[in-house]
Formats: structure tokens, C-alpha cells, sequence
């Protein structure tokens, strides 16, 4: 399953988790990393992404998931002389 971090889009999904929601007015998708699917057979949202399950033109699973870009604080040890 092919992940794409994208906290604007993710936002825009939990509000309305649709397949539209993935292309701008152009109909091209906001986000380069979304593949292509032939078929779309169904969407999950859940609480850490949203879920996309289909098919590809191959007749190969083509799954992607959509999650926030969290962005995690390293910590700093410190020697202690």
C-alpha cells in the first residue's frame, strides 16, 4: 500500500471522504503521488488516514492511503560531564 503524506488533503478528505475530493477544478489530482485507478472498490476512513482500495488498468490491487505529515521533534541527549 503506497502512502502519501499530505495534511491539506487529509483535512479536505475527514470533511468529505470522497473520490471527487482528490482532483481541483481541472480534474487533475491535487496531489502528483495519487496513482491511477481503473476501478475505485472502496474507501475507509479511519482515524489515523483515509483508505482507498481499487484496481489498476492492469487488473493489479492499486491501494494508496492518505495520512497527515507529522512532522516529529527529535530529541536532544545531552552528556553530562
Amino acid at each position: 500500500m503506497k502512502t502519501i503524506r499530505n495534511t491539506k488533503l487529509f483535512y479536505q478528505l475527514k470533511k468529505q471522504p470522497y473520490w471527487i475530493t482528490l482532483f481541483n477544478g481541472d480534474f487533475m489530482f491535487k496531489d502528483g503521488r495519487i496513482p491511477v485507478m481503473l476501478e475505485l472498490d472502496h474507501i475507509k476512513n479511519k482515524e489515523n488516514g483515509i483508505y482507498f482500495y481499487g484496481i489498476d488498468h492492469n487488473n493489479i490491487r492499486c491501494d494508496f492511503r492518505i495520512i497527515q505529515n507529522i512532522k516529529k521533534n527529535k530529541k536532544i541527549k545531552r552528556r553530562i560531564k
